[in-house]
């Protein structure tokens, strides 16, 4: 019922969700969901007056926006105000306990001044971590930085390498010619973890992976009807998936340390052990419903006028 012609989940805890939307003006927006009772929760600012750039980052909890008026931190429960900075249509960037606001204004989390000024970069955080991307040209370099004095705590020089984040793993993925196939960096101190010297595929952007499961899929060079499943800490190739050919692929659903769940080119559902590659179990949904997803460890598929649970035998 809602004038909205793009939505998408931005932040989920245990009393509510936030959710992105595009009214048909193009305006951006976002709403909170009670996930106890399914009431919609309505900020108090004017929602033509948020801006987005793929969405609201978080941070301890809460959703930072920018908006008309400056960056703002809103309670994720209400959606009102703890606290605004007035920098009107500012870049925001969060981290573990802070807020990058534009090119130098750094924040914690309840809005005191951090006491440094954030240089120029694409910001970031992973696994807690502080990152710094400073790129020229196809060259980049990543700084770790310190939350608490924003002095480095590392760098490492890219090159033309892509550097992959898998939150959960600890690690940075490099891949491409200048690492000569793929390399795990340690967030901790910059330093190698593992390296495996053959050559993956040439599509980082393809790469999928879960810290908490300690897995990656990437794609092989020369063979796009496979990937093959990385063991994070060791860097071991455990097995290769079939995952189908460019015209008709697989859909990743799940990853966890048992089992990844896909679903296939001919329209099943299935699991194979995240260790050997064997199949657990595979079954057919709904064909005329729509995409299968993971939600708390369980399948839905969304059908026409209603979301369906798929069970094992249930």
């Amino acid at each position: 019922g809602l004038d909205t012609v793009e939505c998408a989940l931005a932040s989920i805890e245990r009393e509510a969700a936030v959710i992105t939307t595009v009214d048909l003006d193009r305006h951006h927006g976002i709403l909170g969901v009670d996930l106890e009772d399914g009431a919609i929760i309505t900020p108090s600012m004017p929602a033509e007056l948020l801006i987005g750039s793929g969405g609201p980052d978080g941070v301890d909890g809460d959703v930072i926006v920018a908006t008309a008026e400056g960056v703002s931190r809103l309670d994720l429960v209400t959606l009102e105000p703890v606290w605004t900075v007035p920098e009107p249509g500012a870049s925001v960037a969060a981290g573990p306990g802070v807020v990058i606001i534009g090119e130098q204004v750094v924040r914690f989390a309840d809005g005191s001044d951090a006491g440094w000024s954030a240089p120029e970069g694409a910001w970031g955080a992973v696994d807690g971590q502080l990152l710094r991307v400073d790129r020229d040209g196809a060259d980049a370099v990543v700084h770790a930085v310190d939350v608490g004095s924003g002095r480095e705590r590392w760098s490492l020089d890219l090159g033309a390498a892509s550097a992959i984040p898998i939150d959960g793993a600890d690690v940075l993925l490099m891949t491409g010619a200048q690492v000569d196939g793929l390399q795990a960096i340690r967030l901790g101190d910059g330093g190698t973890a593992w390296r495996r010297d053959e050559t993956l595929g040439e599509e980082p952007a393809l790469l999928l992976g879960s810290g908490r499961a300690g897995i990656a899929l990437l794609p092989i060079t020369g063979d796009a009807t496979l990937v093959a499943v990385i063991d994070l800490s060791t860097g071991e190739r455990r097995f290769d998936l079939a995952v189908g050919d460019p015209s008709a692929p697989s859909r990743i659903v799940a990853i966890t340390a048992e089992t990844i769940t896909l679903t296939n080119a001919e329209g099943e559902l299935v699991a194979v052990d995240a260790l050997d590659g064997d199949v657990r179990w595979r079954l057919t949904p709904d064909p005329l419903g729509g995409e299968v997803l993971e939600v708390g460890g369980r399948f839905i598929q969304l059908v026409p006028g209603a979301v369906v649970g798929i069970g094992l035998g249930d």
